[in-house]
């Protein structure tokens, strides 16, 4: 539950401009006085004060209603131009700058840094599909409220990988497949 709180602040605090997200942590997180904040990103305090402001406003601010069925569409287009290799309809589903990451706990074979840009993208998940076997089964899931797949090999969860849309493109990918994390996918877990 830890980690899945974790993940939901920084996919929050993710939505905040640089400069908002650093005054935001400073000031709310680590509770730093805004005079030392303002000397830190080049501001002036007051200016500080309402960038704070203007932050937790936007973090408190419930998401944007979004087009499930366009983002199913893209994500549905990105899975079908992955399995058949075509790199150029990856392009196409792919936001330029989008950024895929990785975590396998230094357990399993991950990439050890973000993967970064359409075309590196791109020919990342094509080689890393072409890597499957007729040993691996593929189910679709809302992975942190993004939709996503659970990639299982000889019955076991391999990886559990979620893909951010927006703008009608897919903008970042996380692929988790640290064993420890991965051990609690399917596992009811207890609020009290």
């Amino acid at each position: 539950m830890a980690d899945s709180l974790r993940l939901g602040f920084l996919t929050v605090i993710d939505q905040l401009q640089p400069v908002e997200r650093a005054v935001f942590l400073l000031a709310d997180v680590f509770g730093v006085p805004f005079t030392e904040i303002a000397a830190t990103v080049a501001k002036s305090e007051a200016a500080c004060r309402q960038i704070a402001s203007r932050a937790r406003r936007r973090v408190r601010r419930p998401p944007a209603p979004r087009d499930a069925g366009s983002d199913r569409s893209v994500v549905d287009a990105l899975l079908v131009a992955i399995a058949v290799g075509d790199v150029d309809r990856v392009l196409e589903c792919v936001a330029p700058d989008v950024v895929c990451v990785s975590d396998a706990g230094g357990r399993k074979r991950a990439a050890p840094r973000p993967v970064v840009g359409g075309p590196r993208v791109a020919r990342f998940l094509v080689n890393l599909a072409g890597r499957q076997s007729d040993r691996t089964a593929v189910l679709p899931a809302i992975v942190n409220g993004d939709f996503g797949l659970i990639v299982s090999l000889d019955g076991e969860i391999d990886l559990v990988t979620a893909f951010e849309v927006r703008g009608g493109r897919v903008t970042a990918i996380r692929i988790m497949r640290n064993p420890d994390k991965l051990a609690r996918i399917g596992t009811p877990v207890a609020l009290l």
